[in-house]
């Protein structure tokens, strides 16, 4: 059962696709580009908020390096942030894709029990539930959330390879709280519990391998639920370097050499670090509950 509009119902605004690192995501975003005529697409803007921003949730920059490398993010909040997602006035096309990670709406300082930030909570008010996002802007009805996963065992590996000391990434080590499969779960539950008091099925979830297999099947799956009209061109692009990733260096090569959905140029795959293999094993043992859990609400031709 899909939760895509009826005929009767305005498409939604803004459609979010939300992930967990080396999902995929970003091979789903270059087909999105091919529809911008119809749409804004954005490229993980919570990240802003998340990483570089006043209300800055991450330990992976110090304030000192925020300040000095990232400055054009000093006024990113999150209610900033937000509201330039779901913006009806922005000029440009009518609608807005954005593809995001759970996580950076979530506190990943564990040791405290902050669910709310100062910019977001004057404009939403109290938050009840586990994100940082108020309720009554998670579900604001133009906005559409859908989900992706891919199994542990490949997108961790591949994490864990594009954290280092000397990186391109910039990220200089592998921390295991950054999978993001334990935040996309508790995401997929917020929006699930809403959609059902609304008397609407759970959020259209995704599986990559789904999607390399069957991308045509998969993709018209996902468009028919968003309310955009699906086109077999969204499934090819030319390969080569995009500004849009700019902002993110190393994280989107394999994208950016590809030519299509699963296409992929083939090339030698770094073992994980000796340094490391206890910890990236540890990581996929423990994102599996999270993974079969979110797996049993998969779509598809072979779901």
């Amino acid at each position: 059962m899909s939760s895509a509009p009826s005929p009767a119902e305005p498409r939604p605004r803004t459609v979010i696709l939300w992930v967990h690192p080396r999902s995929t995501s970003t091979m789903f975003e270059c087909c999105m580009l091919n529809k911008q005529d119809e749409f804004r697409v954005l490229h993980e803007p919570m990240g802003d908020a998340f990483y570089f921003g006043p209300e800055r949730v991450s330990n992976r920059y110090t304030p000192e390096c925020c300040d000095k490398e990232y400055p054009q993010f000093k006024d990113s909040t999150f209610a900033k942030v937000w509201g330039n997602m779901v913006d009806a006035t922005t000029e440009g096309p009518s609608r807005t894709f954005s593809k995001d990670m759970a996580q950076y709406i979530f506190n990943q300082a564990r040791s405290t029990n902050v669910t709310s930030v100062p910019s977001l909570t004057s404009e939403g008010g109290d938050n009840d539930n586990s994100s940082l996002i108020p309720t009554a802007l998670l579900t604001d009805p133009t906005v559409h959330h859908t989900f992706l996963i891919r199994h542990p065992s490949k997108a961790v590996p591949s994490y864990e390879r594009l954290c280092y000391p000397g990186s391109e990434t910039g990220f200089d080590y592998f921390d295991p709280e950054e999978a993001g499969y334990r935040e996309l779960r508790m995401l997929f539950d917020v929006v699930r519990e809403s959609n059902k008091r609304q008397g609407r099925p759970a959020p259209l979830l995704i599986e990559s391998e789904e999607l390399l297999k069957n991308p045509k099947d998969v993709m018209k799956l996902w468009c028919d639920d968003c309310g955009i009209d699906f086109d077999e061109n969204m499934l090819t692009w030319n390969e080569g370097t995009r500004e849009h990733f700019a902002k993110w260096p190393g994280f989107h090569t394999s994208a950016e050499q590809s030519k299509g959905v699963g296409q992929v140029s083939h090339r030698n795959v770094e073992p994980v670090k000796e340094e490391n293999v206890e910890k990236v094993d540890q990581c996929i043992q423990q994102a599996m509950a999270d993974y079969d859990y979110l797996r049993g609400f998969a779509k598809g031709p072979s779901v």
